[in-house]
C-alpha cells in the first residue's frame, strides 16, 4: 500500500467519524451502514498501522494471522452486537430487548440481520414466558 492510499484511507476515516458524530437524526439504514463502514475502517487502519509499525515483520506468519483473526473477531463482534432502530434510528447494544425504547418498533435479532425480533408474551417483562418457566 503506497503512502497516497494510506492517508486517503486515514482521510476518509476522519471524515466518517466526523460524519458519524452529525448524523443523529438520520434513519437506521444510515447509521447501521455508517456503522459498519467506520469499523471496516478502523480495523484496516490497525492492521495497517501494525504493518507500518513492523509488528508482522518481526512475528511468525501464524502469529500475524492470529493477529489478523483477533481483529476480524472484534468488529464481526460488534457488527452483531449493536443494532439500530429502523424508525428513529437509535443505537441499540442490549440484545435482550425486543422493542425499541424510543419508539416502540420491534429491533432485529442482531446486528447482522434485518429479521425482526418476537416481542415478548409480557411487556413488562423482557425474557417473555421463558420466566415463568424456569425452576428456582
Amino acid at each position: 500500500m503506497n503512502e497516497t492510499l494510506a492517508w486517503s484511507l486515514i482521510a476518509t476515516g476522519v471524515i466518517g467519524a466526523w460524519a458519524w458524530l452529525w448524523i443523529g437524526d438520520a434513519r437506521g439504514e444510515v447509521k447501521r451502514l455508517a456503522f459498519r463502514v467506520s469499523m471496516l475502517l478502523l480495523a484496516a487502519g490497525v492492521l495497517y498501522a501494525g504493518r507500518r509499525a513492523g509488528i508482522f515483520a518481526l512475528v511468525s506468519p501464524g502469529f500475524a494471522v492470529l493477529l489478523g483473526c483477533i481483529v476480524l473477531l472484534v468488529v464481526v463482534g460488534n457488527l452483531f452486537g449493536v443494532r439500530f432502530c429502523d424508525a428513529c434510528g437509535r443505537m441499540h447494544r442490549n440484545l435482550r430487548d425486543s422493542v425499541c425504547r424510543r419508539c416502540g418498533l420491534g429491533l432485529s435479532q442482531h446486528g447482522l440481520t434485518t429479521r425482526r425480533k418476537r416481542p415478548p408474551l409480557d411487556p413488562t417483562d423482557p425474557l417473555g414466558k421463558k420466566r415463568s418457566t424456569l425452576r428456582h
